[in-house]
Order: C-alpha cells, then structure tokens, then sequence
C-alpha cells in the first residue's frame, strides 16, 4: 500500500546497502511514501528480489539497481558517474553498505578492509558514494 508523503514524494533517494537490514526496511519505507529509488547492490539475485519485493509491497514501480562493489574506489567511481548520467537530482543520500568479515580482505584497490566497516568507507579519499559529487537538490 502506497502512503505518500509530500515530503518525500518525487524525491530521488540513493540507498547504499538496501538489500538487507535497515537498509532494506528505509527503502520499502522511502519507496511507499512515493520516492524513487535507485539501490547498489553487489549480489545481483539478491538484489533483483529486493527490488521485486519493493515494488509489490508498496505499489512503486520507480526503484532502480545500480551495481557496485563500495569496497572499490572504481567501481565507487562507475556507479557515480553512471547516476550522474541519469540527470537526476539525488535529494536523500543514505550510506548504509557495511560489511563484516573474520579475515582480512584487500579490495582491488589494494586497501585493507577492517573486520567490521561501512564498505563505503575504503579509508583512502573517497568517504562515501556522496563524496563523488553528486549535485544535491535541497527542495
């Protein structure tokens, strides 16, 4: 069921993270109250159900994946440059990709991620998906 709300509603939201947890619950919550959406995800089938299950529950066909690993300034920088290309404003950024591991991992940038981070923190420049630039609307 679809609940507007006029301050959220025809905002463009960005969720990193949205296929599980709280992630996944602020997107079903921003999707029924008339946001688009437009989530990165890195597991694909994960992700195509996050998204079927969003659009069913709240009736809002607007929501969008975007692919990206956030553990890599590269792929940071693709799924960037791939929103920007949209054209759109982002007016909601949410950063809530983390990830919690027992070993030590490097990301193809050979950075090491810590046992438990916020994958969109890779420790070396960019602190978030928002720190790419994307023009903000304030509306």
């Amino acid at each position: 069921m679809k609940e507007t709300n006029r301050y959220i509603e025809g905002k463009t939201c960005l969720i990193t993270g949205a296929t599980n947890g709280i992630g996944r619950v602020t997107a079903v919550e921003l999707a029924r109250m008339g946001a688009e959406l437009f989530l990165t995800y890195r597991d694909e089938a994960r992700a195509d159900k996050t998204m079927a299950e969003i659009r069913k529950k709240t009736d809002n066909e607007k929501v969008h994946l975007l692919h990206a690993d956030l553990g890599s300034q590269k792929q940071i920088r693709a799924v960037a440059a791939e929103f920007l290309a949209l054209g759109k404003p982002l007016h909601v950024l949410v950063n809530n990709a983390g990830l919690g591991n027992t070993k030590r991992i490097m990301t193809e940038d050979g950075i090491e991620m810590v046992s438990t981070a916020p994958a969109n923190r890779s420790g070396s420049g960019f602190a978030s998906v928002g720190e790419m630039r994307i023009p903000a609307t304030i509306a």
